[in-house]
């Protein structure tokens, strides 16, 4: 099992670039995380948010400056940053093993706690599923929602200072999404959570929301955005329309 750090941690980027392919991803980004901050990050599609992620966790290499606590995250070891930085990527990456099992990693971990924020803990005291539930890798029987929180919920299980989370509640519904992000606000104490997603109802609870788009991007609280930016505020208000007419209380 890897060691993680969950000593707070500064985060603070300036001028950070990204190029793929020969393609300016986004440069010029600046902003800085203390602890116990959620960063949201959001634009349309093709706009970085996934790489901007993959940044944050050493797999991507970057022009500029990002640094934690002072130190060039470049610079890191390795086994140093897997330790500091946890991911969760789009797709759920599941083991075939048990439900348990895919949540403790081999560790000794009480998985249970983890699979209530998860909001799967219902799924497991109706019988509907168990703690020995077979999980295959491919994510049978489990369906997309379930996959997806069963991957949150390995992901709380060994974060490490920084949590860094791509689309964790799109293939759940609005009110799972709401209660999914209430936990994690409860439970994140004094880690930094970088929140990637296309669905925006949660950022006016988020502390900083990062729109990305035409190669660059914008940062501030999610008021700030709106007031600023058209792009975000033209994605939140289509979003909040929707919401209205499907949920009538998801922004609430």
């Amino acid at each position: 099992m890897r060691q993680v750090s969950l000593a707070p941690v500064t985060i603070e980027a300036r001028n950070l670039s990204v190029e793929r392919g020969g393609k300016t991803l986004f440069s010029g980004l600046s902003f800085s995380l203390r602890p116990g901050e959620i960063l949201a990050v959001t634009g349309p599609v093709a706009c970085g948010k996934s790489t901007f992620g993959e940044v944050l966790a050493g797999l991507v290499p970057y022009g500029g400056c990002l640094t934690v606590d002072g130190q060039e995250l470049s610079s890191m070891e390795a086994g140093e940053l897997r330790g500091l930085v946890t991911r969760m990527g789009h797709a759920p990456e599941l083991l075939h093993a048990t439900l348990a099992e895919n949540v403790a990693l081999g560790g000794n971990v009480d998985v249970l706690p983890f699979l209530q924020k998860a909001e799967l803990g219902q799924d497991i005291e109706s019988g509907a599923l168990s703690l020995e539930t077979e999980v295959f890798a491919d994510g049978r029987p489990l369906s997309g929602g379930q996959q997806a929180r069963l991957a949150f919920a390995r992901t709380l299980a060994h974060a490490g200072a920084v949590v860094v989370l791509d689309d964790p509640f799109a293939s759940v519904d609005a009110e799972t999404e709401r209660r999914m992000f209430a936990n994690l606000r409860a439970w994140q104490g004094k880690r930094i959570v970088v929140l990637l997603s296309s669905r925006l109802w949660m950022f006016p609870h988020c502390d900083r929301v990062l729109y990305l788009a035409d190669g660059t991007g914008v940062c501030g609280t999610h008021e700030e955005l709106l007031a600023a930016c058209a792009g975000d505020r033209g994605l939140y208000e289509a979003q909040a329309k929707g919401a209205e007419r499907h949920a009538g209380t998801v922004l609430s």
